[in-house]
């Protein structure tokens, strides 16, 4: 055997090492890797070179797989500036546009997201055809960011359109059609169609239930929201049972901490509020607000729109000093992070109009009225 043809121990444990590290996509290393090409495109074509700017978006990529999602959306908002000079509705422009938009919906942008969003969708059915799956999954998206400014209506039939679209092209039981209804009916509770919004979160419980099983995670989630429309129809017993069940199981698949475990066990504390049974709800939802406000933050909606029931709890119980500290604070909040015409700042505006009457304040009760 010649010199040129023996095996070299030390360049294959280099090659076994790229590929373990290639098989246990370690991101890091991926994220290292993008830069170094990203600079090295930029000294040899020029930094706006397109293959540059795509090169810049995929580490982009890896920079929000690390968690490092400011990072990733300005360099996403750069490379999106740059595109503009191959025209707008380019492919490789549009998928950078998507990009942008999904991490500023990661960052609860959705003021800055929803008018991209409503554009993007428009080009990408233009140029792609509206049922294409980059042309969905942007019209979802701004389903969703309509959703969380309150647009309640325009989110509803955006929202029936994509997932009745979404099934034709990948089936009823595809993950995305089922993701999409379920979108749907929470929206139609919000806007108060709670017959409407059971029969499609049904639907879906039933499907996830069929293809996943009923202890899969999306299956309890989809599970606590038809369990939230079954509580606004009245039938709290109903929903307390199921909201018990699913809380327990999110509790063994998600952990006592995520946010989907508290928010399930935020709708059982409705539930026992609507049963009479207000000294437990109210202690399950003092330990509700306290998990989210650890795992989500001080304002993130959910965490305050929890804190506000907590506040109408304490208004129940007649503790209305605590009640209007807790009420007063979570309404603030609601009106700087959501909006003051959100249904749901609106909503516990009035629980706050209410107290303030019982506390004989009509001036400031007609204000939040």
């Amino acid at each position: 055997m010649s010199s040129s043809t023996k095996p070299d121990p030390a360049a294959d444990g280099l090659v076994a090492r790229a590929q373990r590290r290639w098989r246990s996509r370690q991101l890091d290393d991926t994220e290292e890797g993008y830069r170094q090409r990203a600079e090295l495109q930029a000294r040899k074509l020029g930094p706006d070179h397109p293959k540059t700017l795509i090169t810049r978006g995929k580490h982009a990529i890896a920079l929000r797989s690390l968690g490092r999602v400011e990072e990733a959306e300005k360099e996403l908002a750069e490379v999106v500036t740059g595109l503009a000079a191959i025209g707008a509705d380019h492919p490789d422009t549009l998928k950078m546009r998507h990009l942008h938009c999904l991490v500023l919906t990661d960052l609860e942008r959705f003021g800055e997201a929803e008018p991209e969003l409503r554009l993007l969708a428009a080009a990408e059915s233009r140029v792609l055809g509206y049922r294409h799956s980059d042309t969905l999954d942007d019209q979802a998206l701004h389903a969703l960011a309509l959703f969380e400014l309150g647009q309640m209506r325009e989110a509803e039939a955006k929202f029936a359109d994509v997932s009745a679209t979404q099934a034709i092209v990948t089936g009823a039981d595809d993950a995305r059609t089922l993701m999409w209804r379920a979108f749907h009916g929470v929206v139609l509770t919000e806007l108060g169609r709670f017959g409407e919004a059971e029969a499609e979160l049904r639907d879906v419980a039933e499907a996830r239930g069929r293809i996943s099983g009923p202890d899969h995670r999306d299956t309890l989630v989809v599970r606590c929201r038809l369990a939230a429309a079954v509580r606004e129809q009245g039938r709290a017993e109903e929903a307390e049972a199921e909201l018990s069940e699913v809380a327990a199981g999110l509790r063994l698949v998600r952990g006592e901490d995520h946010r989907d475990t508290l928010s399930a066990h935020g709708q059982h504390a409705l539930a026992l509020r609507q049963m009479g049974r207000a000294e437990e709800a109210e202690a399950e939802l003092s330990e509700v607000v306290a998990g989210l406000t650890a795992a989500c933050g001080d304002d993130d909606p959910v965490t305050l729109r929890y804190r506000a029931w907590h506040g109408v709890l304490l208004h129940d119980l007649g503790r209305l000093d605590l009640a209007q500290a807790e009420l007063s604070a979570a309404v603030e909040a609601l009106t700087r992070v959501q909006g003051a015409d959100h249904p749901s700042t609106l909503r516990h505006r009035g629980h706050l109009a209410d107290l303030l009457r019982d506390l004989g304040d009509p001036g400031d009760a007609d204000h939040n009225a």
